[in-house]
């Protein structure tokens, strides 16, 4: 690990002139006899030359130390520079071997030839000169010995040679994600496209990693290089501050999760999961977990430290910022407007609409044939749709009963409809169906969604802004809540006064 180790054999000459390898740019030769280059960034001095400090602003542990301060854009340089270089050297020894397996191959034929003769014609295609008069031993080593003519393809047989190609490859790969049920959209991904053209320089007689050596060998070195990149975030930590983010989550294993995600200027970084099934997360667990995950990212590098809005949170977060004067705590405001629908699906008329829209899609779904007389009257779209919160799908699904108001209006009225709650139905599926049409033929009940989603509306679409993958600047999310009170108040003068309350605390 010692930068001024023993002198490893390297690719690049230190004796390169600064304008014959890009490294130089980034050091300065302190030494040219005993090979001594110094780091611009950390002062460092290496003993190995010109491919040390390369190693050292990569930051390949192992082989030297790495550098602290490089910028992230410079260390991506030169693990790209780094890795062609490695490819050019493999296709140079593949080469070679395929030279010394044609040298020893042994001698395939002899043509006769007459005295004075200077060529012979192999074909229609090519044409071999002679080099002397005398018999031609044609064999491993003619290519070396002889100069060849061939023809140049066309232009059109070299396309009809690539398209082949390509669904050569498309198919192999195609079956590979069929049998193994993998989404084809994984295709889209940021290292497929490299996966496949590594395949293709590597070339034939490679064996791909089994099972075994990518959950170990390559893991690990994923891990490593995960790593590395994540420490490149640290100087700009240092620099600007972070923010430190806290988040529950229970997964389909029923093991409850807490997870710490560190927000900064150059991105998100996942640092953390906490396995707390078996704790009680009051107020004083969940203080000494943040307390720690401070102490662990460095105090000084923490601007903020962001929860959800529950009660056990919120005291944490209070007793962290008494410990710690400089640090502040900031609910999520996302959760702050999942709290606001909340408040507003407890109101009498708001619940009584949300039961009667879940009560009619709920006697729609359950039965196969009136789904189906609905899905002709709704020209095939359907009433509920996934949303992006739980405390929002139920305004997303009204949104969608108000969209097919008429056709389930329509629908109600028909022909089919009337025969499906005809006598020959069963009792409580002729009740449950007169209750559904009094609902949908009820004008108070569009009356109330149609309420309900002028509240909503604006709430919903600051949400998908807080909540989205795209983080927007805290001006604009001011704006947007300031926006929405003035149409909640536009829209509801009088008879909502309560709703508009709630948004403003």
């Amino acid at each position: 690990m010692a930068a001024e180790g023993g002198t490893a054999p390297a690719p690049q000459s230190s004796s390169n002139s600064p304008n014959a390898d890009p490294a130089w740019a980034h050091g300065t030769v302190v030494d040219m006899a005993r090979r001594k280059v110094q780091c611009k960034y950390c002062n460092r001095v290496l003993s190995g030359g010109v491919w040390r400090l390369k190693q050292h602003l990569v930051g390949i542990k192992g082989e030297v130390a790495p550098c602290s301060r490089v910028s992230a854009e410079v260390r991506i340089q030169f693990c790209q520079y780094m890795k062609e270089k490695e490819t050019s050297k493999a296709n140079i020894s593949r080469r070679r071997q395929e030279i010394r397996e044609e040298l020893s191959t042994p001698l395939r034929r002899s043509v006769d030839l007459p005295r004075g003769r200077q060529t012979i014609d192999l074909g229609d295609d090519e044409e071999v000169d002679i080099p002397r008069d005398g018999d031609l031993r044609v064999g491993p080593l003619d290519p070396f010995l002889t100069r060849r003519r061939e023809k140049q393809p066309s232009i059109s047989a070299a396309f009809k040679n690539l398209k082949i190609c390509k669904e050569k490859i498309g198919r192999a790969t195609s079956r590979w994600f069929f049998f193994n049920s993998i989404p084809a959209n994984v295709a889209k991904g940021p290292y497929y496209e490299s996966m496949i053209e590594t395949i293709g320089e590597v070339g034939k007689g490679v064996e791909g990693p089994t099972s075994y050596e990518i959950y170990n060998k390559y893991l690990d070195m994923e891990v490593e290089d995960t790593k590395a990149y994540v420490s490149t975030f640290e100087r700009i930590w240092d620099e600007y501050g972070c923010t430190l983010m806290c988040d529950g989550w229970t997964g389909i294993t029923r093991r409850s999760m807490i997870n710490f995600l560190i927000y900064c200027k150059a991105g998100i970084v996942f640092w953390k999961s906490v396995d707390a099934s078996g704790k009680v997360k009051n107020a004083d667990y969940l203080f000494q977990l943040m307390d720690n995950m401070v102490e662990e990212i460095r105090e000084k590098r923490i601007l903020q430290v962001v929860t959800d809005n529950a009660a056990a949170f919120k005291l944490a977060g209070q007793k962290l910022m008494d410990k710690r004067e400089h640090l502040y705590w900031v609910p999520c405001s996302a959760h702050c407007i999942d709290l606001m629908l909340e408040d507003i699906c407890e109101d009498p008329m708001v619940k009584n609409v949300v039961n009667n829209a879940r009560f009619v899609t709920t006697f729609i779904y359950n039965h196969n044939s009136i789904l189906d007389i609905m899905r002709t009257h709704t020209y095939g779209r359907e009433l509920l749709r996934l949303a992006p919160t739980r405390f929002a799908s139920q305004y997303i699904a009204l949104d969608s009963i108000n969209g097919q108001r008429s056709n389930l209006i329509r629908k109600v009225a028909s022909e089919e409809w009337e025969n499906c709650m005809s006598r020959h139905a069963p009792t409580r599926v002729r009740e449950k169906g007169k209750k559904v049409t009094d609902i949908i033929q009820s004008k108070p009940f569009w009356k109330g969604v149609q309420n309900v989603l002028n509240v909503v509306e604006p709430l919903v679409r600051v949400l998908r802004v807080v909540d989205g993958e795209r983080r927007s600047e805290m001006g604009y999310l001011y704006e947007g809540m300031d926006r929405a009170k003035e149409l909640i108040q536009m829209n509801n003068k009088t008879t909502y006064v309560k709703w508009w309350e709630i948004i403003d605390r």
